[in-house]
């Protein structure tokens, strides 16, 4: 029996992750929760407390994390 990762993704409503958030659009192998929220939530909770496994960030504010030698998510 296969089982899925739980993953949770933050990120707007928008028309490119609509798919995602409908269900027309799986992500393989994942038990995906999809989390819509407005970029300034998402960047407080994700620089704060690290709350989710993939979300939309602050550049300015990864490239700062990454400088200062501790980043909390990977840039992709």
């Amino acid at each position: 029996m296969l089982s899925s990762i739980p993953l949770t993704l933050a990120c707007g409503d928008y028309d490119r992750t609509r798919p995602i958030k409908d269900g027309r659009v799986n992500v393989e192998g994942c038990a995906l929760t999809y989390l819509p929220m407005e970029p300034e939530e998402i960047f407080h909770r994700a620089f704060k407390h690290g709350e989710f496994d993939a979300c939309e960030i602050s550049f300015s504010s990864y490239l700062r994390s990454v400088d200062a030698g501790n980043p909390a998510y990977i840039g992709i």
